[in-house]
């Protein structure tokens, strides 16, 4: 991940608001970094969770379909500086 990256996160739209918190974060701790909010319409009735961040190339920072929860905004920033971006 460079450092003139961008972090895409997938979430469902009644999720907003857990996306702002998580962007807001991003952003003020990395600022060269852009992060990209797609709404991704599902069924959450079923259980299946839907937020997933993202590198731009495509690696995963987090999976909520994976682990089954949301993540809180310590842990996106955790993966980000593990996959190598440094705060500036």
């Amino acid at each position: 991940m460079s450092s003139e990256s961008e972090v895409i996160v997938e979430y469902n739209p009644a999720d907003v608001d857990r996306f702002i918190e998580i962007a807001d974060a991003i952003e003020e701790r990395y600022p060269s970094l852009m992060v990209d909010g797609q709404e991704i319409e599902g069924d959450t009735a079923d259980g299946d969770l839907t937020f997933e961040v993202k590198a731009q190339d495509g690696h995963s920072l987090f999976s909520a379909r994976q682990t089954k929860r949301f993540p809180d905004s310590a842990e996106i920033l955790d993966a980000i500086a593990a996959a190598g971006v440094s705060e500036s």
